[in-house]
């Protein structure tokens, strides 16, 4: 039999064996969730009875997929034939590092199945998922499309 970790709880009860979270806020923002729907984690961020942050560390501990913050994202980018900006960007989904046919990127959702085939798909790369708080990613972004399209900044400058 196999044995049971920490890691098997739901997402809720593991925020309040963290001390993060009480009963109360768990059993109403479950109600929230189940009239609004989304994931339960922006759900309780949401309601602002957890934070970002804590939501995230407690995911990656379930997922057993790492956290990377907005100070651990590279200096310089990936470039990739195949992804469509656009799809990188509505999936919340931003490439950190290409090594040894393994891409590693930084989702909102890196549990998302279907994301994580339609970028192996694209790219024809191994895809190495990693946590990353939404902000951190839409910062990561700007810098992302500046290292995609560095004139963009300088033709907005002169006239």
């Amino acid at each position: 039999m196999p044995r049971q970790t920490v890691t098997a709880l739901p997402l809720g009860e593991l925020l309040i064996a963290a001390g993060k979270l009480n009963a109360r806020d768990l059993e109403r923002a479950l109600a929230a969730q189940s009239e609004m729907g989304g994931l339960l984690g922006r759900v309780l961020v949401r309601l602002g009875v957890v934070s970002e942050v804590d939501v995230a560390r407690v995911l990656s501990q379930q997922l057993r997929i790492p956290l990377l913050l907005a100070e651990e994202f590279p200096l310089d980018f990936p470039t990739l034939e195949g992804l469509a900006v656009d799809f990188l960007l509505n999936n919340h989904a931003l490439p950190i590092g290409l090594a040894d046919g393994v891409l590693s990127i930084v989702m909102l959702v890196p549990q998302d199945p279907y994301l994580c085939r339609a970028l192996h798909l694209a790219t024809k790369l191994k895809v190495a998922p990693l946590l990353g708080l939404e902000a951190d990613i839409e910062a990561g972004f700007k810098r992302y499309l500046q290292d995609l399209n560095p004139e963009a900044d300088n033709d907005s400058d002169g006239e």
